[in-house]
């Protein structure tokens, strides 16, 4: 029906490639998906079998990205050419119940990845401040400090304006760096005489990506802002 989209069975009017408007910052959106490199010790040190750390961290990934591409298909499928850079915008537009419950979900969601996120900045301001606690009240402390960190980052997603910018910015110029050029360069110094040259292609076309994603992201932000002002 009008203003509602399509679905899985009936597709909205979509194209073999596009639309390419939106992929330049959704490069830096998607990136900002990959980048809870911070946790990674934390949650290493808090696994009962550290020998299951690399299992748990491919697990990890295969979710994340089969999640991520679910999402994409199936809000292509649904919106079709009037799918925007995120999809939360389009479904702001529909007049439905369970789209409504839809979107509380969509806000929701972050709370969670927001605190695991910044359990180091926690642990840190904790190791710092919090030993000046009394012990019977720490337990609150830590609470209040943890609970004040994710509703500050709340705070400021809702008084930045195009907030949505400001994240493919910092994913693309911050996390693409990161999560997979670093990586891949620092792995190559230190075992790049160890490996195939297989796996060493690999790591090197990864690296490149990153180089030519990271410009691709950015263009992409400065592009959605001069439509904006257009």
């Amino acid at each position: 029906k009008e203003g509602v989209g399509g679905s899985f069975v009936h597709p909205a009017s979509t194209e073999m490639f596009g639309p390419w408007k939106n992929l330049p910052i959704g490069v830096g959106l998607i990136a900002v998906g990959f980048s809870g490199h911070s946790c990674f010790p934390l949650i290493y040190s808090s696994l009962g079998r550290a020998s299951k750390w690399k299992t748990s961290v491919s697990g990890a990934y295969m979710v994340t990205v089969s999640m991520y591409g679910g999402i994409m298909v199936l809000g292509y499928l649904m919106f079709g050419n009037r799918t925007d850079c995120e999809i939360s915008r389009n479904l702001a537009e529909l007049h439905n119940f369970a789209f409504s419950i839809g979107l509380v979900l969509l806000v929701l969601n972050p709370f969670g990845k927001i605190a695991l996120t910044f359990a180091p900045v926690a642990v840190g301001i904790e190791a710092s401040y919090l030993h000046k606690v009394e012990p019977r009240w720490r337990g609150v402390a830590k609470a209040c400090l943890r609970t004040c960190l994710t509703f500050g980052v709340a705070a400021v997603v809702a008084v930045v304006p195009s907030f949505e910018q400001v994240t493919a910015f910092i994913g693309a110029l911050f996390t693409i760096p990161i999560s997979l050029t670093l990586p891949c360069a620092i792995y190559l110094k230190f075992f790049g005489h160890r490996i195939g040259l297989a796996k060493k292609s690999v790591l090197v076309g990864l690296a490149v990506l990153s180089l030519v994603l990271v410009p691709v992201g950015l263009v992409g932000v400065i592009a959605l802002e001069g439509m904006k002002g257009n």
